[in-house]
C-alpha cells in the first residue's frame, strides 16, 4: 500500500513542538468556550432575561409546546452566536494554521450549519419531552427524565452510523476485498457481528486519520477513513480495528452508557432540589417553567466540570484494556507500535504530555505510554480472551 505521508525521523522533533503548541491552543480555546457558555447562562438567568423571554412567548402563545419551541429556538441561537468566534478560531483558523484541515471556509460553514441543525432538532425534542414530564409528573420528573435519557443514549448509539454520520461524511463500501475479508475474519474471531466495512471521505475535511466501530446490534459497522487507508498498512489497520472491536467485546459501551445514565440521574436529582429551592428567588411559578432551563444546563455544566477528570481516568482505563485486547487478538506488536507513531504524527498528538494535562484532559493514555505498554506486552498462550 502506498505511503503518502512523511514519517521520517528528522521531522519528529519539529512535529512534537508543533503538536504541543497545537494541543495547548485547543485546550485554551476549549476552556474559553466553556467559560463563555457558563457566564452567559448565569447572566441570562440572574439578569432576568430568561424569565422575560418565557413571559414574551407566553404573552401570545397558549400552548406550552409552542412556548418551549420559541424559547429553545432563541436560547440555542444565542448560545451559537456567542460561541461562534471561539469555534471559528478553534475549528477553522487553528486547523488551517497547523495544516490539519482541507476544508474551505464555505465547506466549514456548511458543516457548522449541519451541526447546528442537528443540535437544534435534538435539543428541541429533548426539551419538549423533558418539560412534558415536568408538567405531568412534578414530583418524580427527575427519575422519569433520567430513564428517558438513558433510552435515548442507547437509541443514539444504535442510530449514529445510520442517521448522523451520513450527514457529515459520504460512506462508501470498502473496495479492498482482501482487507475487508481480513476485518470480517477478525470480527468473527472476536465474536462481534459486523454489518459491513465502510470508507468515509475524511480527506475532504482533514489530514487526520481515524477508524471506528459504530452502532449497536444490527447497525454495527467498521468505518475507516480514506486517510487511514492511504497511510497505513493492512497489519496496522487490522490492529487499530482490533482495538475498536475490543471495546465491544469487553462491553465497554454498555458500561459507559450505564455511567452516563447514572450521572444524568444525579444531575436531574440535583436540578430538582435546585428548582424547588430557588423558585421564589428567580420568580418562577412552577418547576415546569421553561425559563429555568438555563438553571438545568448550569447544573449539568458544573457536574460535568467536576466529573471530567475522573471520567477521563476511567476512559483511559478502558482504552488500556482495548489496547490489550488488540495485541492479544492480532499478536501484531510491531504493527501496533507503528500505528501509534503514525496516528500521533498525522493527528498532531502530543507523544508525552505533562502528567497533570494527561490526567485532566486525556481520554486515552499518551502515545508514549501506549507504545511502552505494547513493547512490554506478552501474549498469554496466544489466545484471545473474552471477558
Amino acid at each position: 500500500m502506498e505511503q503518502t505521508a512523511d514519517f521520517s525521523q528528522p521531522d519528529r522533533k519539529e512535529a512534537q513542538k508543533r503538536a504541543r503548541k497545537y494541543n495547548r491552543s485547543k485546550r485554551i480555546l476549549g476552556i474559553v468556550n466553556f467559560l463563555i457558555d457558563l457566564v452567559f447562562l448565569l447572566f441570562f438567568l440572574l439578569g432576568g432575561s430568561s424569565l422575560a423571554l418565557q413571559g414574551f412567548f407566553e404573552g401570545f402563545l397558549k400552548s406550552p409546546w409552542l412556548v418551549i419551541l420559541g424559547y429553545v429556538t432563541v436560547l440555542i441561537l444565542l448560545l451559537e452566536i456567542i460561541s461562534f468566534p471561539v469555534n471559528f478560531l478553534s475549528g477553522f483558523l487553528l486547523e488551517h494554521h497547523y495544516k490539519l484541515s482541507n476544508q474551505t471556509l464555505k465547506d466549514w460553514l456548511k458543516d457548522k450549519f449541519k451541526g447546528f441543525s442537528v443540535t437544534f432538532l435534538l435539543g428541541l425534542v429533548l426539551a419538549e419531552l423533558l418539560y412534558a414530564i415536568l408538567r405531568n409528573y412534578p414530583s418524580l420528573w427527575w427519575l422519569l427524565a433520567a430513564f428517558l435519557f438513558s433510552v435515548l443514549f442507547i437509541l443514539m448509539a444504535k442510530l449514529f452510523p445510520v442517521l448522523l454520520i451520513p450527514i457529515f461524511f459520504k460512506l462508501t463500501p470498502l473496495k479492498d476485498e482482501d482487507l475487508e475479508k481480513r476485518l470480517f475474519d477478525l470480527s468473527s474471531k472476536t465474536r462481534t457481528r459486523i454489518r459491513d466495512v465502510c470508507k468515509i471521505d475524511l480527506s475532504k475535511k482533514s489530514k487526520t486519520a481515524n477508524a471506528a466501530l459504530a452502532g449497536l446490534g444490527n447497525t454495527q459497522k467498521i468505518i475507516l477513513s480514506d486517510t487511514l487507508l492511504e497511510n497505513f498498512s493492512p497489519d496496522e489497520i487490522e490492529v487499530i480495528v482490533a482495538h475498536e472491536l475490543g471495546h465491544h467485546v469487553k462491553r465497554h459501551i454498555p458500561r459507559l452508557i450505564a455511567i452516563q445514565s447514572l450521572i444524568t440521574l444525579i444531575a436531574f436529582f440535583i436540578a430538582d432540589a435546585v428548582f424547588r429551592s430557588t423558585l421564589s428567588f428567580f420568580r418562577f411559578d412552577a418547576v415546569h417553567d421553561i425559563g429555568n432551563l438555563p438553571l438545568l444546563l448550569l447544573v449539568f455544566l458544573f457536574l460535568s466540570l467536576i466529573s471530567f477528570p475522573f471520567a477521563n481516568a476511567y476512559s483511559r482505563h478502558l482504552e488500556r484494556h482495548a489496547d490489550e485486547y488488540a495485541l492479544s487478538a492480532t499478536g501484531a506488536k510491531e504493527a501496533f507500535i507503528a500505528s501509534m507513531e503514525k496516528l500521533g504524527l498525522l493527528n498532531l498528538a502530543e507523544i508525552e504530555p505533562h502528567p497533570f494535562i494527561e490526567f485532566v484532559f486525556y481520554s486515552h493514555p499518551s502515545i508514549k505510554k501506549r507504545i511502552a505498554f505494547a513493547k512490554n506486552f506478552s501474549l498469554k498462550g496466544g489466545t484471545i480472551r473474552h471477558d
